[in-house]
């Protein structure tokens, strides 16, 4: 699968499908004004594309989506726990992508 073959879109409604069969637990603290499956669409979206931070919002923001600023998003996409990514990748793979492989860089430069 190449790396442009996954819509924005499709991305978003398969972590919203995650992050409802697998929620994550709060411990404190108010709740996010932006939830988990958009911090993790546009992160994987991201590293799909090799686009910017700013990229990403203003794509989000074309297609009529509340994203949050390139800094908030860029904190809590750095918050994401490494476990949690990697059950999000996983899930990915074997639910959107049928088992197909994704090829992205998952490492994160001095952004």
């Amino acid at each position: 699968m190449k790396h442009g073959d996954l819509s924005f879109d499709s991305i978003l409604r398969a972590a919203e499908q995650f992050t409802q069969d697998h929620p994550f637990l709060r411990a404190r603290g108010r709740p996010p004004s932006y939830s988990e499956a958009l911090v993790l669409a546009m992160r994987l979206f991201r590293a799909l594309n090799r686009y910017s931070w700013r990229q990403i919002v203003a794509i989000a923001q074309q297609q009529g989506i509340s994203a949050p600023s390139y800094s908030t998003l860029y904190y809590r996409a750095t918050r994401v726990t490494e476990e949690r990514w990697k059950q999000f990748l996983q899930w990915v793979t074997q639910h959107l992508l049928q088992g197909r492989p994704i090829e992205a860089l998952l490492a994160d430069s001095a952004d």
